[in-house]
This record gives structure tokens, sequence and C-alpha cells, in this order.
């Protein structure tokens, strides 16, 4: 199946940022956390038009956000965008 692959390749190049924190899904999203940077990650994504979800108001997802697995032109620029952030740029 296509979205399985293309969301096990998202999660391995999302686990191989430093500070990324990932879970695995048998869904078609991914569930993350940047620690304590998360919510600055969040407003970040937003600002460059990168829609993810907010998922931390649960008590068990605290510092967490979740992102939907979409074409591989778009996971490309999510997980750059991800890296620049968490690279301070």
């Amino acid at each position: 199946n296509k979205i399985i692959r293309t969301k096990e390749d998202v999660f391995q190049k999302l686990s191989a940022i430093n500070g990324i924190s990932v879970h695995p899904s048998a869904t078609n999203f991914l569930t993350f956390s940047a620690g304590d940077k998360t919510e600055d990650l969040f407003k970040f994504l937003s600002q460059n038009d990168i829609a993810i979800r907010p998922v931390w108001h649960h008590p068990v997802l605290a510092k967490h956000v979740r992102v939907t697995i979409s074409n591989a032109g778009h996971n490309a620029v999510f997980i750059e965008n991800v890296k620049k952030f968490m690279k301070g740029e």
C-alpha cells in the first residue's frame, strides 16, 4: 500500500531529526513531539502554510501534534521545515 510506505518514510525521516519523538501509528497520520518546543514548532509550521493539528490538550499527549500523511512533495516540504526549525534557522 502506497500510503503505508509513504507513512513509514515520513516516520523514518521525522524520527531522524534530533529532538523529535514520533509515535508509531496504524492510521494515515503521525503523532510527534518536539518536547518544550512543540507549540513553537506548531506556530512556525503554520506561518509557513503547513497544517498540523495540535493534540496537546489530551492529558496523555501533552506537547504533541499530529501530521496527516500527504503526497511526496508536501511531505518533503514538511520534513524540511521541521529540520529548519529544530536547527534554529
